[in-house]
């Protein structure tokens, strides 16, 4: 009897790795980190303090800096902000890409994307406005390094100025012409 009862309890267990299994569960996608650069290193950002900001990212993506408000008029319980800026202007645009502000959760996301191919140094300002009234605006200065991403070629070097003409060799002759009286 034990030996029957071992044999149908060892058949329900080999059997039961035949069993359908759930399908895997697909990833849960990030939408707030979708197309960030493989390489983003932004700087903790003060938007009191005077020293600007700063990004060293890849050129594959975005990469972005945090701001909150913290004279904002919602403060958590510890009295500190926590809420994203009203509004964001760009002030100084970069030369070499595009700023886009957002709020995300409780804070402001300046993202910055490089141009296709673009490697070297940018910079930008913008201007945070508070939610309270008569705050003055915040400047923030953010300072971008970027370096080649995965796969992407670099940009071509700026070409080299025109080249003047060379000088003939001699100067031209000039015929004399009689005076005339």
């Amino acid at each position: 009897m034990h030996t029957k009862l071992i044999a149908t309890l060892a058949a329900a267990i080999a059997l039961s790795g035949c069993a359908a299994k759930p399908p895997p569960s697909e990833p849960a996608v990030d939408l707030q980190n979708e197309g960030i650069a493989k390489t983003c290193t932004p700087s903790t950002v003060d938007p009191a303090a005077a020293a600007p900001a700063t990004i060293t990212m890849t050129n594959d993506g975005w990469c972005g800096v945090f701001v909150a408000d913290k004279d904002g008029a919602d403060k958590d319980r510890a009295g500190k902000g926590g809420q994203p800026f009203s509004l964001g202007l760009v002030k100084v645009r970069p030369a070499h890409g595009r700023v886009y502000i957002q709020p995300v959760n409780q804070k402001t996301r300046i993202e910055y994307t490089a141009n296709t191919g673009y490697v070297g140094a940018d910079e930008f300002t913008v201007a945070l406005r508070s939610r309270t009234a008569g705050v003055p605006d915040t400047p923030l200065r953010v300072d971008v390094t970027v370096t080649p991403g995965e796969g992407q070629p670099t940009a071509a070097p700026p070409a080299a100025p025109a080249r003047k003409p060379a000088a003939p060799a001699h100067a031209p002759t000039r015929r004399r012409t009689a005076p005339t009286h």
